[in-house]
């Protein structure tokens, strides 16, 4: 496993979220066809087709773990707060939750059809396909919110009242220490110092302060 985790890390596979999230789309496209076709009594071609939407939910599950491990098993997590952040968690969860379901569901489903057992197959079957459909219409939506609709994280969080100027974000440890010290009782009393991702406006920094935090004295509001 180590080994195979090392080779992943010599690869580019940032592209692998967008391709998964297509295999679910795809797959979602062929329980509805699937349906369709068993409703219309073509259970040959039904039976091809929902095959191949386990086959397409298999690779989706080995290029899911596989993306899992090059990341370190790191998520990515969705910046938004309040209600949609609640929305996505229960969409997720269901999501993580029912999907472990799947693969069980529908194996049964495929060895009940080709012993021709019918009526165990239906039975099962009117539960196992909308569970089934509601895993891959998430997995598309949460692949939607976590990188198209996904919001820039937030800025770091600073109390204005003890923090006064623009974009502190960017100054390190040294610089804020120093400003702290230079202080009568220390103005920074909370600062988080993590850089958002592609924050480029927090590029301002020191340049705002008029270069080095100790040429200017405290500011004053």
């Amino acid at each position: 496993m180590a080994g195979w985790a090392d080779a992943l890390e010599l690869l580019d596979l940032s592209a692998l979220p967008a391709l998964n999230a297509t295999l679910n789309g795809l797959a979602t496209v062929l329980l509805i066809i699937g349906l369709a076709l068993i409703r219309s009594g073509r259970e040959r071609a039904h039976r091809r087709v929902m095959v191949s939407a386990f086959s397409v939910s298999c690779l989706f599950l080995a290029l899911y773990v596989t993306h899992k491990v090059w990341r370190g098993f790191e998520s990515t997590p969705f910046n938004a707060v309040g209600l949609p952040k609640l929305l996505y968690l229960i969409v997720l969860f269901t999501h993580v939750t029912l999907a472990m379901t799947v693969p069980v569901l529908a194996i049964a489903l495929i060895q009940l059809g080709r012993r021709g057992r019918r009526a165990a197959h239906r039975r099962l079957a009117r539960v196992a396909w909308p569970i089934w459909m509601y895993v891959s219409l998430t997995g598309v939506l949460i692949y939607v919110l976590l990188y198209p609709l996904n919001p820039p994280p937030l800025e770091a969080e600073v109390s204005r009242e003890v923090w006064p100027f623009p974009a502190a974000s960017s100054l390190d440890e040294p610089a804020l220490n120093r400003l702290n010290a230079s202080q009568p009782g220390g103005l920074v009393q909370t600062l988080s110092l993590r850089r958002p991702v592609g924050a480029g406006a927090a590029s301002q920094g020191l340049g705002d302060l008029g270069g080095s935090s100790e040429s200017r004295g405290p500011s004053t509001r």
